[in-house]
C-alpha cells in the first residue's frame, strides 16, 4: 500500500510516498522530481536490484521494531547529524540517507555508494541530504496539519 502526500508550494515536485510493510509498519520515501516514484521503485522493478531493495526494507523494519539504540549497536545505522542517518549493511557498499525523527516515521531520502573505507560520508552528499531533510520536515508538518 502506498499513498502520495501533498506537494509543497515551492513547486519542487517532490512528495513523500507513504508505504506499509507486511506487519503494518509504515515508512516514507522521498519521491523524485516527478512526484510519483522514487529510486526505491526503480530498485524494486529491476530484477538485478530487487534483492537489495528487499534487504533495505527488511533493515527498515528491524530498525522500526528494535529501535535506534539497537540499530546503532548492530551497526545498521550511523548518525550523521540530528535526525539524519546513514542506513548501511544491507547490500555491500550500498547505503541510503534517511531522516529519522522517530522510528515510526523513517523517511528514506537517497541512495549512495559506500565511502571506500574512509569512514566518512562526503560533505557534498551530507549537504544535499540536509537540503532534502528540510523539505521532508516541511512535508511531514504538512501531513500532520492535514490530518493524514
Amino acid at each position: 500500500m502506498s499513498s502520495l502526500k501533498n506537494e509543497l508550494k515551492n513547486g519542487s515536485g517532490r512528495r513523500l510516498i507513504k508505504r506499509r510493510l507486511d506487519d503494518g509498519v509504515f515508512y516514507y520515501v522521498l519521491s523524485d522530481g516527478s512526484g510519483t516514484s522514487s529510486f526505491l521503485d526503480d530498485w524494486l522493478n529491476d530484477p538485478r536490484s530487487r534483492g537489495k531493495a528487499k534487504r533495505l526494507l527488511s533493515t527498515v523494519q528491524k530498525i522500526t521494531t528494535n529501535g535506534l539504540e539497537w540499530a546503532t549497536a548492530a551497526k545498521r545505522i550511523r548518525r550523521i547529524s540530528p535526525e539524519l542517518y546513514e542506513i548501511k549493511n544491507f547490500s555491500g557498499a550500498a547505503r541510503v540517507m534517511a531522516h529519522i525523527r522517530t522510528v515510526e516515521a523513517i523517511v528514506i531520502l537517497r541512495p549512495f555508494q559506500g565511502h571506500s573505507g574512509t569512514g566518512s560520508v562526503p560533505t557534498t552528499l551530507i549537504a544535499s541530504a540536509t537540503r532534502q531533510q528540510r523539505l521532508v520536515v516541511e512535508l511531514l508538518e504538512q501531513e500532520e496539519y492535514d490530518g493524514d
